[in-house]
């Protein structure tokens, strides 16, 4: 099984008992931060749905994963391995950072808010953080949740619409679109990283599909007219592949993983 394939497959389950767990789509990012002497990094991402009404970007989940020198040979690529892993220099406490409105729990939590609370918090104090695309992604939602806060004051660089670079509460947000300027995906594929960005059907992430247990959504669902004609050729192979072997997906309260992270090590 290709690379590709396992990490859609693990957004599916199949009706034979095959089950294996994976990602949405996202921005990913990193944090840097120097703390006694070891320097921590975490990386940020988050993945959003397009309310219907409005045509708004809205966060579902955030996820980000510290590590630094003594942990970073281990960098988890399923929620369930990332949630259980610790470092006793850069993350006792734990090393991955969840906060979604996906899950029954936390169906009525405010993403942007909850992980823009987090990233300037004082345990993040010190941390550049660099997310691809965050100057018209990631940062959008970050920016626009400090400004509905009356009392924050964001020292912002601004180049059009887009946010060059974002500080606040000794956090820098920069975007490593500006210095690698290719996709997430051709990232990893020039530094050789043997795990390979994931494709998600991104236009069915809808609230009323949160609780969506069912065949793989039709190829319409999956953003294909924003991809090149090989790479659209490459994924509707795939689908119709994975669809005749009756795989099906899965709650997307059970999708959360930080698969997509890897590429910006």
């Amino acid at each position: 099984m290709s690379v590709v394939r396992r990490k859609f497959a693990n957004h599916v389950r199949c009706r034979y008992g095959y089950k294996e767990s994976c990602a949405i789509t996202a921005s990913t990012g990193m944090a840097a931060q120097n703390v006694q002497g070891v320097t921590i990094h975490s990386l940020l991402r988050f993945f959003s749905m397009e309310e219907e009404d409005t045509g708004e970007q809205v966060p579902v989940l955030f996820v980000a994963l510290r590590y630094c020198k003594s942990c970073s040979t281990f960098i988890p690529t399923n929620l369930q391995d990332a949630a259980g892993s610790v470092c006793e220099h850069c993350a006792p406490n734990g090393r991955c950072k969840v906060i979604n409105c996906v899950s029954d729990e936390t169906r009525f939590t405010n993403v942007a808010d909850k992980a823009t609370e987090w990233i300037f918090s004082k345990e993040n104090s010190g941390f550049v953080g660099i997310a691809h695309n965050a100057s018209g992604y990631d940062a959008q939602f970050i920016l626009k949740s400090l400004i509905s806060r009356n009392k924050a004051s964001p020292a912002v660089i601004m180049a059009g619409t887009k946010i060059v670079s974002l500080k606040y509460k000794g956090v820098k947000l920069i975007d490593s679109l500006k210095y690698l300027t290719m996709s997430l995906a051709a990232v990893g594929k020039a530094f050789r990283i043997p795990t390979e960005k994931g494709d998600f059907p991104v236009k069915f992430i809808k609230r009323e599909n949160f609780d969506y247990v069912g065949d793989i959504p039709e190829d319409k669902f999956s953003n294909l007219e924003h991809k090149s004609t090989a790479a659209r050729q490459k994924l509707t192979d795939f689908l119709k592949e994975e669809r005749a072997q009756n795989l099906i997906l899965r709650k997307m309260g059970k999708l959360l993983s930080p698969l997509d992270c890897t590429p910006l090590l």
